[in-house]
């Protein structure tokens, strides 16, 4: 149930990650492609370990899994703003002439 929940969280920094990516790389379509095609790649791989691991868990275990899943997710709601802030660009202190 844990592995599970876990799988889940990655699925969300995965996510982030790469609309972050492609954002970032926005001038630059190949790139930004390459960004969301890899990225969806391993969102794929990793919403089949989701699934995987839920079929093999009954009705009860996959309700605990959600709820487990829920209270990870608040537990590291204050990081992933925290980390979410290290990947906006940063703006420089003062403006060149």
């Amino acid at each position: 149930m844990l592995l599970d929940a876990a799988l889940a969280r990655r699925c969300t920094i995965f996510r982030a990650l790469r609309d972050r990516g492609v954002e970032l790389f926005a001038a630059e379509p190949a790139v930004a492609a390459r960004i969301r095609l890899l990225y969806d790649e391993i969102l794929a791989d990793e919403l089949c370990h989701v699934g995987f691991i839920a079929a093999l868990l009954g009705p009860t275990a996959r309700a605990l899994m959600r709820g487990l899943y829920w209270l990870v997710a608040l537990a590291l709601a204050g990081q992933m703003a925290r980390d979410g802030a290290a990947l906006r660009p940063r703006r420089a202190a003062t403006a060149l002439p």
